[in-house]
């Protein structure tokens, strides 16, 4: 369980509407992990909030030089920081370096100790979900359909970027909202929607669901996961998207599991998969198509990579 150490609830109160910044209630502390003293000072407060004046001045202004993405969400990471930021703000830079506040990971015997990098990538992840709920609890369900589809290619971007991280952070708040779509939609089976009976309308939204977002979604996680080397990750998107309807005959889901599988030295289950993909692209060559198209050759080249280091495991089982 993740925590910030030691934020007394009125702190916490008062940063609760993260779009407007509020006066805090300043701790301070001579070093990460020790008792904090809690400073009311008016002073401090009307320093604060000239603080927080000025940098929403800066942020009004549009600098055309500037190529960065717009924050879609405000993380933990962003709290604490912007916690440190006013705090060194109202206090003229006088503090300590090394002094701040931190993210600190509870343990089972109720010690903390610092979070790490994936602690901290946990906690960022929970917030953008947790924002990502309350937005769509304002929308409706063609508008989450739709704000979905935008978050989607979202992700996109940042994966052609190489952003893969943000990428699958972007993904995974599509998979968020496809759960309140199907949540939706299976109160709707069989009974109306938008005064209607027409059973086949909610099959149909449901389909959509998943073939605009969940399989799409879920491929891409997988290729995300294989390009920073999380192999068990990536097999198990992979997994999710086989268990759709039109995941079954998917043959980049069984392709990129199948390349998991390759690499992490599951040769055998990696041919079954490789060879599905292989059979699924050309069963669904309709002769408009080449047959040496990009997906058949990279299948094929898989295939031959995954033969070589066959050959390479059984010499080295010769060998011992």
């Amino acid at each position: 369980a993740l925590q910030l150490f030691r934020l007394n609830c009125k702190l916490q109160n008062g940063l609760n509407d993260t779009s407007v910044p509020r006066p805090p209630i300043l701790l301070q502390m001579n070093d990460y992990g020790q008792q904090p003293a809690v400073v009311e000072d008016a002073s401090l407060t009307a320093k604060w909030q000239s603080a927080m004046d000025h940098e929403q001045s800066d942020n009004d202004k549009v600098d055309d030089d500037c190529n960065e993405e717009a924050k879609m969400f405000f993380t933990t990471s962003d709290l604490i920081q912007r916690i440190n930021e006013s705090v060194a703000e109202v206090s003229g830079g006088d503090s300590a370096p090394g002094t701040g506040f931190e993210l600190r990971r509870q343990m089972p015997d109720g010690s903390t100790r610092r979070a790490d990098a994936a602690d901290t990538a946990v906690a960022d992840l929970q917030s953008k979900i947790k924002q990502t709920a309350a937005v769509l609890s304002e929308l409706t369900s063609e508008e989450k359909m739709e704000w979905a589809r935008e978050q989607r290619m979202e992700g996109n971007r940042l994966f052609a970027k190489g952003k893969y991280h943000e990428a699958m952070d972007i993904y995974i708040t599509c998979l968020v909202a496809m759960d309140k779509l199907k949540s939706r939609s299976g109160n709707e089976s069989g009974a109306t929607r938008h005064g209607s009976n027409d059973e086949s309308e909610v099959t149909s939204f449901s389909e959509d669901i998943v073939r605009d977002i969940q399989l799409p979604v879920l491929l891409n996680l997988a290729l995300c996961a294989l390009k920073l080397g999380m192999l068990r990750k990536a097999e198990s998107f992979c997994d999710f998207a086989l268990q759709t309807e039109l995941g079954k005959s998917s043959s980049k889901a069984y392709f990129r599991r199948g390349r998991a599988r390759m690499l992490m030295g599951s040769y055998v289950a990696a041919r079954t998969d490789l060879e599905k993909a292989s059979e699924l692209l050309t069963s669904s060559d309709d002769g408009t198509k080449d047959s040496e198209g990009v997906e058949k050759k990279t299948v094929r080249k898989e295939l031959q990579k995954l033969e070589r280091l066959e050959i390479q495991a059984k010499k080295h089982e010769v060998m011992q």
